[in-house]
């Protein structure tokens, strides 16, 4: 797909896709999450809230995880049409759109998994169609169709359950991480949300899918996004409930500081979508500034070439910039090509105060190290540094 927009259109053409791509799943979370509360108020700042957050997914270049996030959102609109109408025909298209999400990225076991929740909580309420596991069943079989067959399986298998400690958007999220307090914000509304709805009506379904997606997002931050787009569609009546509780027990002056704080949230929001909507229109302007442009030029400009040590996140610039006079030692596509064992061999010889960093460095034997550390190499000279990478040759 994203060869063929990029034949016709080229660059602004996958950014366009991007843009598209996110303003219409946006806009089916919106329809399930009106669909499943139509008397909620309030929609226009949750939504505003949620697309905050996760506006880092297309704000970068265009990756494949967009296709996840649409196919999500039609997902739950299925789901929660099933929910509300109570007829399985409403399922039948997720088969179809499970072919399509199944070769378009691996986050189909998101939504497999999200469709199993569905069914074990309808199964629990005995009210569960037996259409409704076959179509289960069936959106199983089809993501078999696939370039690999049974083997496409083994490898999300072993992806799904891979520990990641090296790479940092697999890591749990961190309290004192700023970029994380909508997170936080977002799931404390949500679970005392579905604590004070215990005694009262509570969907089971909604319950299991919502902690769900909030273990996982605690867990890989990677995944928050995907708590998040939940949340967007079943949380607001709940979170509601929490509102309605301190209208009851909140003084005046409470209920103003109240209403002063949802002002100053709605402004940080909007200055949020702005700033993203600004990002969107610089189709053509990329930020550089994390990648080691100036290192490898002066690299290209001053050796003749070897072989380079290069972190995760700098390896695919590394491989694009200097092939084919340069040979990298990792890039993005871990998991593809590199094992867990390659990336810890890596990570190890670059940390020079990593316990096996000595027999790492010495299995690899680069010519070349790129390191965003003031860091100590045994045989190697500093030969480049700038504000936030540094060039080491061996001696």
């Amino acid at each position: 797909i994203f060869y063929s927009i990029y034949q016709i259109g080229g660059d602004f053409g996958l950014q366009l896709l991007k843009v598209a791509l996110a303003v219409l799943s946006f806009a089916i979370f919106l329809r399930a999450a009106k669909e499943y509360s139509p008397e909620s108020k309030g929609m226009v700042v949750w939504g505003s809230l949620i697309a905050f957050d996760i506006s880092y997914l297309y704000g970068s270049t265009v990756r494949s995880h967009c296709f996840t996030f649409f196919s999500l959102a039609v997902l739950l609109l299925s789901f929660v049409y099933y929910q509300k109408r109570r007829s399985a025909w409403y399922l039948v298209g997720i088969p179809p759109l499970m072919v399509f999400w199944a070769n378009a990225h691996g986050g189909f076991v998101v939504g497999l998994g999200l469709f199993g929740l569905l069914v074990v909580a309808e199964i629990l309420r005995r009210e569960c169609p037996i259409s409704v596991v076959m179509i289960f069943a069936i959106s199983v079989i089809v993501t078999l169709i696939n370039p690999y067959g049974i083997t496409y399986w083994e490898f999300i298998l072993s992806a799904v359950f891979q520990h990641r400690p090296a790479i940092a958007e697999w890591g749990s999220v961190s309290l004192f991480q700023s970029e994380y307090f909508p997170f936080f914000g977002i799931a404390f509304l949500t679970l005392l949300g579905l604590i004070i709805s215990v005694r009262e009506e509570c969907d089971l379904a909604v319950v299991f899918l919502l902690f769900a997606a909030l273990l996982y997002g605690a867990k890989h931050n990677r995944l928050t996004a995907i708590f998040d787009c939940v949340a967007l569609v079943y949380a607001l009546p709940y979170i509601q409930r929490v509102f309605s509780k301190l209208q009851k027990i909140t003084s005046y002056h409470l209920k103003t500081v109240y209403e002063s704080a949802l002002i100053f949230l709605s402004i940080v929001v909007i200055y949020g979508l702005t700033m993203t909507c600004l990002q969107f229109t610089q189709f053509r302007k990329l930020d550089y500034s994390g990648y080691p442009v100036a290192a490898l030029d002066w690299l290209l400009e001053h050796e003749e070439g070897g072989t380079l040590l290069v972190s995760f996140n700098a390896g695919s610039y590394a491989l694009w910039r200097l092939y084919p006079r340069f040979q990298i030692s990792l890039d993005g596509r871990y998991e593809e090509v590199y094992t867990q064992e390659t990336v810890d061999l890596v990570h190890s010889a670059l940390d020079s105060k990593s316990i096996g960093h000595r027999a790492a460095l010495s299995q690899l034997h680069p010519e070349y190290i790129l390191s965003t550390h003031d860091y100590e190499y045994d045989g190697y000279s500093e030969i480049y540094t700038d504000r936030g990478f540094k060039l080491y040759r061996q001696e």
